[in-house]
Parts: structure tokens; sequence; C-alpha cells
């Protein structure tokens, strides 16, 4: 794609340099810069540093051209042959657009599915992409723990990546067949407009609880960088949220597309809710009730808070597809999420070691001294 092609439509200019350079990638960090061919520098400011800092070092690692707020009032003359292009604002958002212009708009050949919420995302975001795969669908997955681009799984340094990142994320998930992607949203990403480049086909919200106000300064701006993903779908897209959160209206208050509502042993009147029937130290039992009609299933989570994760992961499933009661089976042999309840299967049994210790623990011996272990 030539520069003048890519920033043609959006805010920006070329003030230096020739616009009939070829680009074929972008970032935002200087040290990605060398090693990719055709590369334009987004200098934006960030959180934690100004990537206005950086631009003699992207120039120097042979950016073709740079993305800035202002010209530099002396020009390095390293940087003769660097096309200079100047935007108002460079941010995640502006990042976001060009990079999804670049990468040719992967959401548009994906079912792009954005779970948003305190706890519970990367749950639902993976017991939903493993529901999608399992009923034939090829599915992406961005999160907090890992990012799969249905060829390669790669550890996630961050719950939803920076604007660039997500769009070629999303282009190589397009590449490998991919017909469904599953995204973790932070409230950080969507404050930063990360994601505001993609359309999503739906999205779902789990809970909202106190967490994460050293950035967002009240629950009610946390909660407002929460509710924008569901103002930013479209009137055929489809939003789904948690019922039984009293923050649910709060999230689709603006939101253009129709509302799914689901509950765990709540109001018949939900589109899908789910009676909790055992909760055991390894598995759980309920019967979920839906579209699908009623479906009894052991799932191999434990906690009541995982079978409404279940519930949710079914309800964004149907909100892309049908959902069949053998497809609701799926979840019976979800695999386990790291780090989240996971069971572990220790070398050998560790009862006799807590019962010794046991018996050496107690609050004073007879002569006043306490007993160390």
């Amino acid at each position: 794609m030539l520069l003048d092609e890519l920033i043609s439509g959006m805010p920006l200019r070329l003030e230096r340099g020739s616009g009939q350079v070829a680009v074929t990638d972008l970032t935002d960090d200087s040290r990605e810069v060398q090693g990719r061919s055709a590369c334009v520098f987004v200098a934006r400011r960030g959180v934690g540093g100004d990537g206005r800092d950086y631009i003699d070092q992207a120039i120097m690692r042979g950016a073709v051209a740079v993305v800035a707020d202002q010209m530099p009032a002396r020009p390095n003359l390293d940087s003769a042959g660097v096309a200079w292009v100047v935007a108002p604002r460079v941010d995640q958002a502006l990042a976001g657009r060009l990079a999804a212009k670049l990468f040719e708009h992967p959401d548009r050949s994906l079912k792009l599915i954005g779970i948003t919420g305190t706890n519970g995302k990367t749950t639902t975001s993976m017991m939903l992409a493993h529901l999608l795969g399992r009923s034939g669908r090829r599915c992406g997955l961005v999160g907090t723990i890992v990012n799969d681009d249905g060829v390669n799984r790669t550890p996630a340094r961050l719950t939803t990546p920076g604007a660039i990142e997500l769009s070629r994320l999303l282009a190589a998930m397009v590449r490998n067949g991919c017909a469904a992607a599953v995204v973790e949203v932070s409230s950080h990403a969507l404050a930063q407009g990360r994601t505001s480049a993609h359309c999503f086909d739906a999205a779902v919200f789990t809970n909202l609880t106190g967490d994460h106000l050293d950035y967002h300064d009240s629950m009610e701006a946390y909660a407002s960088a929460k509710a924008s993903l569901f103002a930013a779908l479209a009137p055929d897209a489809r939003a789904v949220v948690n019922a039984d959160d009293p923050h649910a209206l709060r999230m689709v208050r603006d939101c253009a597309a129709p509302v799914s509502r689901f509950t765990v042993d709540g109001v018949d009147s939900a589109d899908f809710h789910v009676v909790v029937q055992e909760l055991a130290a390894d598995h759980s039992r309920a019967r979920f009730v839906g579209p699908w009609g009623s479906v009894d299933l052991k799932l191999p989570t434990v906690g009541r808070h995982n079978i409404a994760n279940a519930l949710a992961a079914l309800a964004a499933a149907d909100a892309v597809g049908t959902v069949t009661s053998d497809m609701c089976r799926a979840l019976e042999d979800c695999p386990p999420v790291p780090g989240r309840l996971e069971p572990v299967q220790p070398e050998r049994d560790p009862r006799p070691m807590v019962r010794e210790a046991a018996v050496k623990i107690t609050k004073k011996s007879r002569t006043g001294e306490s007993t160390k272990v």
C-alpha cells in the first residue's frame, strides 16, 4: 500500500517526503522497526512514555515514514529521505485505524466477539473459543493468558494488546483460516481506544466490581469505559449481559444492538438461565436453558461463578450462530483454564504430610514457647 493511500480519508497530512513510498508494516515501538520492511513509525503518546522521544531511533532503524503530532524543530540529517505525516492527535485510536486499513480490515472477515467485565473474561473467552471450535469454526483468541492466531499460541503481555498488534493478530487469524475471534477487552483498552477500529459482532458483559480505580478514578468512569464497548455495537450486532449484575442496565443504556440477558438461578424471563444442581470439589452440575432447550451438564470446572461463565459463553455463541444441545455438551470436556482453579495432580498424596504438620503445630507448648515447624 502506498503511504498516500494509507493516510487517505484520515485527519492526516503529508508534511515532507513522498506519499508514493510503499508501506508494508507499521509499529509504535521503535525497537520493532528494524527487521520490518517499509515500516511506518507511529509516534504516539502513551501512559508511561512518549513515542516522540524515540523518533530518531526509529529512523536509524530504517523507518520509511513517521506519524507524529508535529514536525521536529531541527530535523535529523538522517531523516532527509523519511516521509513525515502530521496529525492533530496521535493515539491508540489513530494507530488502530491505520493498522486496520493496512491489514485490510481483518475484523470484516471474522465473527468478532468481545468479552468485558471485571471477573470471568479469561474463562468465558476460553470456553467460548472451545465451543466455537467444536462447532466446526476455527477460532482465534486474544486474552490475558495466551494469544492464539489459529496456528500459533504465544504468551500474552496484556489482556488486550495495543491497537496495532490487535490488527496484526486478527490479520494472522484470517490468513490461518479462522472464521471467528474472541477478544478479551479490558477497560484500559476501551478507554484508550485500542479496539475502536474494529466492529464487533457481539459483546459480552460478565460483571463489574471495584477494580482499576487507580486508573479510572471512580466506579462511574470504570463502568462508562466498559459500556463504551456496547455503545459502539452496530444495530445488527448483539449485546449479551449478565442480568444478575446491577450494572447490566448501564452497559446497554446507549446500545443500539438487540440485548440478550443471562442469569444464574434467576428469573425464567431471561433469554438464558441456568439452575445449579451440584457444586463439588472437582466438578459442577447444572441445567442450562436457552434456545437449544434444556440440557443437564457436568462441568469439569468448579464454583458457581464458573457456571455463570459457561452460560455466558453459550449465550455468546448463540449471538453469532446456532447453539444445539450437542454443542452445549462440548463444555463437558472443556480444558482447564491455566491458573484459574486449575486442577493440580501432586506427585504423591499430600494428606499424610498435612496430618503430620497438623500434629506438630500448636498454639503454645507447656513451657510457653511457640512450636516451630
